[in-house]
Parts: structure tokens; C-alpha cells; sequence
């Protein structure tokens, strides 16, 4: 399936195309805006998200001054180095 933008992606476009196109959800989501999309996620669906976490890409978090390091991808690649192998640029 697909899910169209017609725009600019906002939380409910990524939220959506996860839940209505993943059957089992995503151990990790990278994203640019994932402090907006995780709690989004959450709110709406949050048993179907409960394993989910949601991350900022590398290049991004240095934008996100306001946002907690629990949101970063750095912060979890120092606990699991298998993370830092991870181009999380490529989606975008």
C-alpha cells in the first residue's frame, strides 16, 4: 500500500502509514520530528506502540535544543554500539 502527502509530512501522516500498513509495529522508529511523533503515537495507539522507540536522526538532534537527550539517537547508540553503525540520514 501507499499513503499519500500531498505536503509536507506532518504526525498523523507517519503515524498513520505505521498503523495501517505495519501489522506488527517497528522496534525503533528515526525520524526527524520523532519528539512530536512518539507521544503522538502514544496518545492515539499506545498499546500497539508500547515496544516502539521513537529517535531522532543524527543530523537533526543538534537542531533540537529544546528536545531531552531521551530523544536522540546518540543517546542510545552509547547503549547499544550496534546503533552507531546506523545511517539514519538514509531515509530521508
Amino acid at each position: 500500500g501507499f499513503h499519500c502527502m500531498p505536503t509536507s509530512e506532518g504526525r498523523n501522516d507517519v503515524f498513520s502509514a505505521l498503523y495501517t500498513y505495519w501489522a506488527v509495529p517497528p522496534k525503533r522508529v528515526i525520524y526527524d520530528f520523532t519528539c512530536a511523533l512518539g507521544p503522538y503515537c502514544m496518545t492515539r495507539e499506545g498499546d500497539f506502540f508500547a515496544n516502539t522507540d521513537f529517535v531522532i536522526d543524527l543530523f537533526h538532534a543538534p537542531g533540537h535544543t529544546k528536545c531531552s537527550p531521551a530523544c536522540f539517537l546518540k543517546t542510545y547508540a552509547e547503549a547499544d554500539l550496534r546503533l552507531k553503525s546506523i545511517n539514519s540520514s538514509a531515509a530521508k
